[in-house]
């Protein structure tokens, strides 16, 4: 047989309710192949020892074993060079098989690599590892299943690394490191959630220093509904952080998913957090003003509710199009503050001039009121000046703001900053507390000029984004490989709804 054909065999006779509780997915031929040949490139030294500790189906012992033939390894010393351990009898079956069947491909005897056990509760293997690969089950207790006892007491007895909720896979990850040699390389399978998970930050902290090369796509290669995304950590990658910053994670993948690289935004010129504030509702928030939604007749004490539907750059579709709440559909949905009971204050609270943001676009979608009479149903985002902001001695105002929201390098920023977070790889998802954190633009005069121009709507969008790309740059700290202006400004205008 084909050796890459036992895995997919494997996999099929597994039913799907035992792999979505082991959270076992098994990774296909051109996705291991990718990532082995990131960990071991060309020109590098032939691993002695390779392991993959949840071996599944072997497919990325399989893969080691082509790349080492392929980088001058003779196929029998190929064979003495991995191993693979995993919790399920029937993959290291599959994974002895798929290995034989490589072994008779190459004209080797067959021998066994794989055996059954737990890589986190068998301890460190009896000598450090020069290249650790694989998929590692995923689960998350966020989903209401219990991490294995095993995971469960090593990540509280490593609180430094993780948050009650740390993804299996993070736990797996943190073991494969703590087993590598000086030199040693580490690439696994982990979901996009580690790029921005608070449970998560502290293991992400102490591996950015030593990661090399990342491996993601835009693709989901899995039946499970997650997306993937690997690192490669090298053990003595590490440099010197004042001299050298680490690059973030959620940098890798923006490069390797094609999200432009833009100028070094930086504080240097303040954050959004220091002119405005913001805030969006939550479950008790949006049943509120569901209760309360009826369809508008014209009362002068009826507000607009604004679902993530109804709101386009510079554009309200409120009452030009359907949107549902509650799985409701409205044609005109307004609230009156006296039919609130509950959340009145909240209400209240944003009656006043504002930005309204949705969540889950492709860029940052933004929609001002200057009359502050649209009430944001979650989770679009309310964000409104401070009483006391001003810039340059100017007062800043709403347009201003809505010409911040609507730069294309803030867009390019805020998808790299939530990679991981949306229900769409190439979808924005901004807590209020991340729109306080966007860099404000170096150059006043062109985000002066965009702001004259919030007025104009939808029409004026071509020109704001290239008045507000000016405004943040270029630099005089451009980043390695940023995008240009041009290519920037296309990219965001490609990205906007056009109905």
């Amino acid at each position: 047989m084909d050796p890459w054909t036992i895995a997919a065999a494997h996999e099929a006779a597994v039913a799907p309710e035992q792999q979505r509780r082991r959270g076992a997915w098994y990774t296909p031929r051109p996705v291991v192949e990718a990532i082995v040949e990131l960990a071991v490139p060309s020109g590098a030294r032939p691993p002695g020892w390779s392991l993959d500790p949840s071996c599944g189906g072997g497919a990325f012992l399989v893969g080691v074993l082509d790349r080492l033939v392929a980088l001058g390894v003779p196929a029998r010393d190929a064979l003495d060079r991995v191993a693979g351990t995993d919790i399920d009898a029937g993959a290291v079956a599959a994974t002895n098989a798929a290995v034989a069947a490589w072994a008779a491909h190459h004209g080797c005897e067959a021998r066994s690599v794989a055996r059954l056990g737990d890589a986190l509760s068998a301890g460190a293997p009896a000598s450090p590892v020069d290249l650790i690969v694989g998929n590692p089950p995923f689960a998350t207790p966020l989903r209401g299943a219990p991490l294995p006892a095993p995971a469960a007491e090593l990540a509280a007895a490593q609180p430094e690394r993780f948050g009650p909720y740390a993804d299996l896979a993070a736990i797996h990850l943190a073991a494969a490191w703590g087993a590598l040699a000086p030199g040693g390389r580490l690439a696994m399978v982990v979901p996009q959630s580690l790029l921005n998970s608070r449970d998560t930050a502290g293991l992400r902290r102490e591996l950015e220093p030593h990661t090399v090369a990342a491996w993601a796509s835009r693709d989901r290669h899995f039946a499970a509904n997650v997306r993937v995304w690997a690192p490669v950590l090298r053990r003595d990658a590490s440099t010197s952080p004042e001299h050298h910053p680490p690059v973030e994670w959620s940098d890798r993948v923006g490069d390797a998913l094609g999200v432009p690289a833009v100028p070094a935004l930086g504080p240097d010129a303040g954050v959004l957090g220091d002119l405005a504030e913001a805030t969006s509702g939550f479950r008790d928030e949006y049943y509120a003003l569901a209760r309360a939604c009826r369809e508008a007749s014209g009362a002068s004490d009826e507000l607009p509710l604004c679902t993530v539907g109804s709101l386009d750059p510079l554009d309200l579709l409120w009452g030009r199009r359907p949107t549902k709440l509650a799985k409701v559909s409205w044609q005109r949905p307004v609230v009156a503050l006296d039919d609130l009971d509950e959340r009145r204050e909240w209400v209240d609270r944003l009656c006043r001039p504002k930005v309204l943001l949705p969540t889950q676009s492709k860029v940052l979608e933004p929609v001002v009121d200057p009359e502050g009479r649209l009430v944001p149903v979650t989770p679009v985002l309310a964000v409104w000046p401070r009483g006391d902001a001003t810039i340059q001695g100017t007062t800043f105002g709403v347009a201003d703001l809505a010409a911040v929201l609507l730069a294309p390098p803030v867009s390019a920023w805020a998808l790299r900053r939530g990679l991981g977070t949306a229900l769409s790889v190439d979808a924005i998802k901004l807590a209020a507390r991340d729109v306080l954190r966007i860099p404000l633009p170096r150059h006043r005069e062109p985000w002066r000029r965009a702001a004259e121009l919030v007025a104009d709507g939808p029409d004026a969008l071509d020109e704001i984004g290239h008045l507000m790309t000016e405004a943040y740059g270029p630099t005089d700290r451009p980043a390695e490989g940023a995008t240009d202006n041009r290519s920037l400004t296309s990219w965001w205008a490609d990205r906007r709804p056009r109905r």
